[in-house]
């Protein structure tokens, strides 16, 4: 592609929240002063498209108008506005709707072959050529493990997928170019396929498959797991192997909870951009996913961000970095780091108890197996730290949101182990203690609530909030529940509570290794529940 090498961020639009103009305008801002050049809007139906009334409503997809204007606004401030879609799978939220059964294939997949497939996506590649400056699209086409496997197997019967997957994206190539646009495609399904179905494995591809890519059509390498070299070279290597105008797509970790991860991300940012240093790589962008409910700000992640960007212009001196930092937004980089700190549990990976303890039944306790000594007075300190920081920088709100969530877990953490304990042992007198924790905590989490829905609704469109609503809302009635029924207990209105006599079990099964470690789980109803949500 002839144009200045990229060095971007993608914000995830489509796990609910959807960025608003006036925060979005900020946010490139933002990333102008600290060096970068491109944004993509990472929107699977969270953009108005011509003829498609169903598609994104209710959703707060962006119209037509607001992508135009923001698209002025990054011109301004020498951003490229991209856009990035999904034309294969991820389609979640157009199949749930009627008017797009016909185009399902299976799970959040299209149909490949149906007419009315490159119909819409033609819809789609118009509406983007009217509103965004920049001819190059981003169109997903990854995690689409069961394409063929549905209606598209019955219908046609069982066919190689590599040739699904290209006879598809041939299709819209052809589209493309009638729009004169620029195709970029994650690279996993095309290796899982191309490589039988074996993922980026013995450093090898069958050197015909990179001569059936269209020439409008570039790979971008995505990956955000590995905090070492090593991973990324083979990995990178391998791709450049297939096409070598390969671009890369790492991560600053926004999306397993409530707080970010900013010392993996800083971690494997390193070792990614030196990679592709390495092997010549010079498009490059960084995700800002938003997974199971995008409770995450965009703007915690600030500290990876900026040593991102100074890691791609080739300073990894973090004594520069952190001072850089400073200068730029007035808050010291490892004290605004701090707000990963409480939530990660001494930061093994990328693990998210802010999330899952959060939501942890005080009665059924899924998670009770990961419940760690002294981590409550951890989350009490810890929330005393945030509320110094938060006191007048212009992202105080954030600190203040993570602190009350701090205060959140140090009663809740282990509130459904020293509960079952107390039942188990028959001590009456202990329960009737932790009453006053159980009707604090309602308090607490109101409080949690307040400062969350806030910063929600300063930073994204209000559609989708209606989730937390729902989750954190009917935490509350939850806790409310148990503690009725330990009060029906106390007062010999009920001889049992059958819930706390039920063993825990650890989630991860008899043989778990991380036994009494925190782990990474991002999954709001299979957290609280075992059953049917």
């Amino acid at each position: 592609m002839n144009r200045e090498n990229c060095l971007g961020v993608m914000i995830d639009c489509s796990r609910n929240a959807v960025m608003n103009i006036k925060t979005l305008k900020k946010f490139i801002v933002n990333l102008e002063k600290m060096g970068y050049n491109s944004l993509m809007l990472y929107t699977e139906d969270t953009y108005e498209v011509d003829n498609q009334p169903y598609f994104g409503h209710l959703r707060g997809r962006y119209s037509k108008d607001e992508i135009r204007d923001i698209d002025s606004f990054a011109k301004q401030h020498n951003i490229e506005l991209m856009p990035c879609i999904q034309t294969l799978a991820h389609l979640d939220g157009i199949i749930r709707w009627d008017n797009y059964k016909a185009i399902s294939d299976i799970d959040n997949i299209v149909c490949i072959g149906e007419e009315k497939v490159y119909e819409l996506i033609d819809n789609m590649f118009s509406t983007i050529k009217s509103c965004f400056s920049s001819n190059i699209v981003h169109i997903g086409m990854d995690e689409a493990d069961n394409m063929g496997l549905g209606r598209y197997l019955r219908k046609n019967g069982y066919r190689n997928r590599i040739n699904i997957f290209f006879e598809h994206l041939n299709r819209i190539s052809e589209i493309a170019e009638k729009y004169g646009l620029q195709l970029l495609i994650w690279h996993d399904m095309f290796f899982h396929f191309a490589n039988n179905s074996e993922y980026c494995k013995d450093g090898k591809i069958d050197p015909s498959i990179k001569e059936k890519i269209p020439k409008n059509v570039t790979l971008v390498y995505w990956n955000y797991y590995f905090n070492e070299q090593p991973p990324y070279d083979e990995n990178i290597s391998l791709i450049k192997s297939v096409q070598d105008t390969a671009w890369f797509a790492g991560g600053y970790w926004t999306w397993t909870g409530f707080a970010p991860h900013i010392k993996w991300s800083l971690e494997a940012t390193e070792a990614a951009v030196k990679s592709c240093n390495k092997y010549g790589i010079k498009d490059m962008f960084f995700t800002m996913w938003g997974d199971n409910g995008a409770e995450c700000s965009k703007f915690s992640v600030l500290p990876a961000m900026y040593a991102g960007a100074q890691f791609a212009k080739g300073n990894f001196d973090m004594e520069s970095v952190k001072k850089g930092f400073e200068e730029m937004f007035g808050v010291g980089f490892d004290e605004f780091s701090f707000i990963e700190l409480p939530l990660t549990d001494n930061i093994v990976k990328c693990n998210n108890p802010d999330k899952y303890m959060l939501y942890n039944d005080c009665f059924s306790g899924v998670f009770d197996c990961k419940v760690r000594d002294g981590q409550p007075e951890k989350y009490r300190e810890s929330a005393e730290r945030l509320r110094k920081i938060s006191k007048g920088n212009e992202y105080s709100y954030i600190f203040e949101n993570i602190a009350n969530l701090c205060e959140v877990l140090a009663v809740k953490y282990d509130l459904g182990v020293r509960t079952r304990k107390a039942y188990i042992e028959g001590k009456k007198d202990e329960l009737a203690k932790l009453l006053s924790d159980y009707d604090g905590l309602v308090l607490k989490i109101e409080r949690f609530y307040e400062s969350f829905e806030k910063q929600w609704m300063l930073e994204n469109k209000p559609f989708g909030f209606e989730v937390q609503d729902v989750r954190i809302g009917g935490l509350i009635m939850r806790i409310r529940h148990c503690t009725k029924r330990i009060g029906a207990y106390l007062n010999g209105e009920t001889d049992r509570i059958e819930e706390l006599e039920a063993p825990v079990l650890n989630f991860y099964g008899g043989n778990d290794t991380t036994a009494n470690e925190a782990v990474e789980f991002n999954n709001w109803a299979k957290t609280f529940t075992v059953n049917i949500v």
